[in-house]
């Protein structure tokens, strides 16, 4: 071989070598560029995972000055459940409490200056406590053929308040002490579910409006034998009314007051004598007391007073 020749091949295998080289040296450069692990990384996160746990710790520490249990990580969890099963419950108490009360009981009575914080609603029966001077205007707003059915929607013309509804007298005279004695008017004739629908509605009214009001539904008075003597008052048209016919519905109002949690006082049966009904010489109508025993329906309500 030619000097030449072996020239050339060294040549040859020196650009040979340098290109493998060349490219064992990319080869490395390129596994150097690769992300190296590192323990430390893990060490960090640890670290800062333990700090935030120590923190959550000593937060709830402070909040119950004690250390937090498996149970109280329960409770924790339960707490929107037991908060209502707590509101149903309260509830469900409020609603026993009223039904076990009423008709509300006689207690130690309160003085008369109590009447001055109330509001009497009624029909023309009402209307006595303020024309027999018990009360004053602002105390009463009552109307003529008022009815449960008509409470929300009849205007009263009253001297104190003009001509307004009785939900807007309410509000004006700022009484909390309310008393509601309808349903004389079209007893016997109006269908009783349409009064005990009308109550029911007025009652939400005043709730809705006068959350904190104390309510008091008062029953019907009795009627005197007068009223059910078909010589003198041949239809309930003419106005003929039983004292049979009042029980039953007072016995709907006890228990609409029950569901409404609200009170009732039993005026009727302090009022009927021994043959269970109204005295005959307490009304000159069999229906509208006279003065006396308006009087004793004032004291029945100061010494009826819920607590």
């Amino acid at each position: 071989m030619s000097q030449q020749n072996r020239s050339n091949d060294a040549r040859k295998v020196s650009h040979g070598d340098r290109g493998n080289a060349s490219s064992n040296k990319k080869t490395t450069n390129s596994k150097k560029k690769k992300p190296k692990f590192k323990i430390s990384s893990v060490v960090n996160i640890f670290f800062i995972v333990y700090i935030a746990c120590f923190l959550a710790y000593m937060v709830q520490v402070n909040k119950t000055n004690k250390i937090p249990t498996k149970e109280d990580s329960i409770m924790v969890g339960d707490s929107t459940k037991v908060s209502a099963e707590n509101d149903v419950t309260s509830t469900t108490e409020d609603d026993a409490s009223i039904m076990a009360i009423n008709p509300i009981a006689e207690g130690t009575p309160v003085g008369e200056e109590y009447l001055d914080t109330c509001m009497f609603i009624g029909d023309s029966i009402s209307e006595g406590f303020s024309s027999y001077f018990f009360l004053d205007d602002a105390n009463v707003l009552a109307q003529k053929g008022l009815r449960p059915d008509t409470v929300c929607t009849e205007t009263i013309s009253n001297l104190v308040y003009g001509d307004i509804l009785a939900i807007d007298g309410i509000l004006q005279s700022g009484f909390k002490n309310i008393y509601i004695m309808l349903g004389s008017n079209g007893i016997g004739w109006n269908d009783n579910e349409k009064m005990v629908d009308g109550y029911r509605e007025f009652i939400q009214l005043i709730q809705e409006e006068v959350p904190d009001a104390n309510i008091y539904v008062i029953s019907i008075p009795p009627v005197s034998a007068l009223r059910e003597d078909t010589s003198v008052y041949a239809t309930v048209e003419d106005g003929l009314i039983y004292n049979t016919t009042i029980d039953e519905l007072n016995a709907l109002y006890l228990d609409l007051a029950n569901e409404m949690n609200v009170y009732y006082l039993d005026i009727n049966s302090y009022l009927k004598d021994d043959t269970g009904k109204l005295p005959y010489d307490s009304s000159s109508d069999g229906i509208h007391f006279d003065s006396a025993t308006y009087q004793k329906v004032l004291d029945y309500v100061c010494s009826h007073v819920a607590e």
